[in-house]
Parts: C-alpha cells; sequence; structure tokens
C-alpha cells in the first residue's frame, strides 16, 4: 500500500518539475525586445497582438504603416505565420464598434485575400468617412487579429 502512495506523490512531483520547465522555456523563447521581435511592423512599428486565443505572437501577426490616415489615404499592411494561412483567409477594414464574434464577407468588409500565403503586403484605401476603423484579418472562420487605427480629415 505505502510503494503506491509513494509512487502517486513521484509522479506528481515529476509532473510539477515538467509544467515548471515548459512554463520557463516558453518565457525563454519570448522576445525581448523590439529589435530582437519577429513581428513584422509598418514603417512606424505599429504591431497588433492576437484575438484568438491559443494564437501567439511567434506564429502570427499583422501591422500597419501609422495609426491615422487622412480619407483616401493608402494603408500599407504587413502580415506574417510561419505556416501558410488557409485558401479562404483575408484581410478586411470594417469599423472600430463591428462585434468581433461575427464574421463578415469579403466584400463587406472590403477585404483581400491572403489564402495560402504565409507573408505578405496589401495596400489599402482609407475610407472616406472620418472615424475609428480596423483591418481584421480572417482565416478558416475565425478573427485572428485586429489592428485599430483612425481616418481624420
Amino acid at each position: 500500500m505505502k510503494k503506491n502512495g509513494r509512487n502517486r506523490y513521484i509522479s506528481k512531483g515529476i509532473i510539477i518539475i515538467f509544467s515548471m520547465l515548459l512554463a520557463l522555456s516558453c518565457l525563454a523563447c519570448a522576445p525581448k525586445d523590439e529589435e530582437t521581435s519577429v513581428i513584422p511592423a509598418g514603417p512606424e512599428g505599429t504591431v497588433t497582438t492576437p484575438v484568438e486565443e491559443g494564437i501567439t505572437e511567434a506564429e502570427s501577426a499583422m501591422g500597419i504603416n501609422k495609426e491615422a490616415f487622412a480619407p483616401g489615404e493608402d494603408i500599407l499592411v504587413t502580415f506574417a505565420t510561419t505556416s501558410s494561412f488557409s485558401d479562404t483567409a483575408f484581410i478586411g477594414i470594417l469599423p472600430y464598434d463591428t462585434p468581433h464574434d461575427v464574421m463578415p464577407t469579403m466584400e463587406k468588409a472590403d477585404g483581400q485575400p491572403i489564402g495560402g500565403k504565409s507573408s505578405g503586403e496589401l495596400k489599402f484605401a482609407a475610407p472616406e468617412v472620418s472615424g475609428d476603423y480596423e483591418l481584421r484579418l480572417y482565416d478558416k472562420g475565425v478573427e485572428v487579429f485586429a489592428v485599430a487605427f483612425t481616418i481624420t480629415e
């Protein structure tokens, strides 16, 4: 009887140690500063964080060249992932207050396809109406990233 009890404690100890080592290894792999970051960014350094839980910055990222644009001005979007996005993936522009749990069509989001690519750059025309907007990257029916920007006159 005591052997089984002792084996349980040893097994629990091994699991705890393994969990701690795993957590520490994840921290060691995280970018320490902007100079060593693998996240793509536009010239102004605007970078997003993932919206979808489980997707890390090291796996996928999206950035824009600045945070405020004039109506009709070019918006340069940079995106990258460690694997390829699915064939249905796209980036689109939506008003900032559009719920994140609603999947728009590519046409409704004034989107551009990025399917099958692992990285690239797109050019969008800024909306003509002043206000707050987001560029959103959708893949497999899920919002992966969102970058907020403003249109000012």
